[in-house]
């Protein structure tokens, strides 16, 4: 028979997808009768051509060496090649042709890198149509599907889970870990051992990334939008009296008003029960009750109770507005100021002395306290700690009537401190809350 020399093969090394470089790129010749091929009496060359991904020409001489009668020989190209994701066309030709059959000696093959895992996070909500949403600051265990949906197997995966709140701002990251290796066409369920807390926004977003332990940057993410139940109701400031630190006339008529505000953007809210009460040392508690028809959708009211209230004969008084617990956050429900009164000698005639709480309450950096004294004189200011430990000393040449004093707090630690007034023999004695 004649012989007859072909390209039988295009191979490499096994590719894994943490090991895609430095592998070999091989080519296989084969003598398809019976006769020997002697390269070294004909010889001829195998050329090869790579495109796509990459490209490269490698041109091999065949002028040594032989191939038995119907048998193979395994050439190596290139035993330093880089693969990257993608797509590797391959053409290798032996030329020129040693034998009467050209019809074999070219040989065409496409190598695809295609890495590939899809994330499929599974919703806890009906996202954007608002429905079945999760309470705030409820916890949730993520749920994913990961399949691979690649062309090589997987193995040593890592999973993040990122929580976004509403401008897209990362609050919590959890990381897990996929055991054992996920093959061609599988797909698993998992869930995070970790628990997330839901935002205090109306829609935030769940983003699961799955990379590789070997190579981080090859990773595959997908996020769901989930939303949130803000059946909130809430009193957010009060308008009237003014939260300042100017004092109320004692015996004034007085409204009140505050700021409410309805925190679901789809359902309004009805017949809200809504209550204040004014309260002094020393003063029977006035009560003030009244029912809102409607807050609208994602609206924010003016609302001003109906009846007045009279301002009490005392040094300071409170006004708390509270409504009834119609929604899971509670901690909103309540509003409180306190208020200082214009009482001193003009409106006390007894030889008495008073002080009112510190404005704000609780301070912060600074604090300031209204006192009367019914003569001139001198007073002295003592801030104690709640052990006892006398922690600031200040004395004052006060004028008759009303005064104030500033402390500074802004080296203070948060917590529970005591201010006392020295005035003739007389001493009054208040608790004073520092809030960091």
């Amino acid at each position: 028979s004649k012989q007859n020399l072909a390209i039988s093969e295009i191979t490499t090394s096994n590719i894994d997808v943490c090991n895609l470089t430095g592998q070999s790129l091989n080519v296989v010749l084969s003598s398809t009768t019976s006769q020997k091929i002697d390269f070294s009496s004909q010889p001829t060359s195998l050329i090869v051509n790579v495109s796509g991904s990459k490209t490269a020409t490698y041109n091999i001489p065949l002028n040594t060496g032989s191939i038995n009668g119907l048998s193979k020989e395994t050439y190596t190209i290139d035993n330093n090649f880089d693969f990257t994701t993608g797509t590797y066309y391959i053409e290798a030709k032996i030329s020129p042709s040693i034998d009467g059959n050209d019809n074999d000696d070219i040989l065409l093959d496409t190598i695809i890198i295609n890495p590939v895992i899809k994330v499929e996070p599974i919703p806890t909500t009906d996202g954007t149509n608002f429905l079945n949403c999760v309470s705030k600051n409820s916890s949730i265990q993520q749920k994913v599907v990961l399949t691979n949906s690649g062309n090589l197997d997987m193995a040593n995966i890592l999973l993040t889970l990122n929580i976004y709140n509403a401008s897209g701002t990362i609050v919590q990251t959890y990381n897990d870990t996929i055991a054992g290796s996920l093959t061609i066409g599988q797909s698993i369920n998992h869930t995070f051992t970790s628990t997330y807390t839901v935002p205090n926004d109306e829609m935030y977003n769940v983003e699961v990334v799955a990379y590789l332990a070997c190579n981080s940057s090859m990773n595959f993410k997908q996020s769901i939008s989930e939303c949130v139940d803000n059946n909130d109701v809430a009193i957010i400031e009060f308008i009237a009296p003014i939260n300042d630190n100017n004092c109320s006339r004692i015996g004034e008529s007085q409204n009140i008003s505050v700021k409410i505000k309805n925190s679901n953007p789809n359902d309004d809210v009805t017949s809200i029960n809504i209550f204040a009460i004014i309260s002094a040392d020393g003063y029977s508690d006035m009560q003030l009750s009244q029912t809102i028809d409607l807050i609208s959708a994602g609206a924010t009211i003016d609302f001003t109770f109906s009846r007045l209230f009279t301002v009490p004969e005392a040094n300071n008084y409170t006004i708390k507005v509270y409504i009834d617990k119609i929604d899971d956050t509670n901690d909103n429900d309540t509003l409180s100021i306190t208020k200082c009164t214009n009482l001193g000698i003009s409106e006390s005639k007894v030889n008495t002395i008073g002080m009112s709480q510190n404005m704000p309450n609780p301070a912060n950096n600074m604090a300031k306290v209204n006192y009367t004294i019914p003569s001139q004189g001198k007073v002295v200011f003592t801030i104690t700690s709640i052990t006892g430990q006398i922690l600031h000393t200040q004395t004052i040449e006060a004028k008759a009537g009303i005064n104030s004093i500033e402390f500074n707090t802004a080296n203070l630690a948060a917590g529970i401190y005591f201010y006392t007034m020295d005035f003739n023999g007389q001493r009054l004695t208040k608790k004073m809350t520092i809030k960091k």
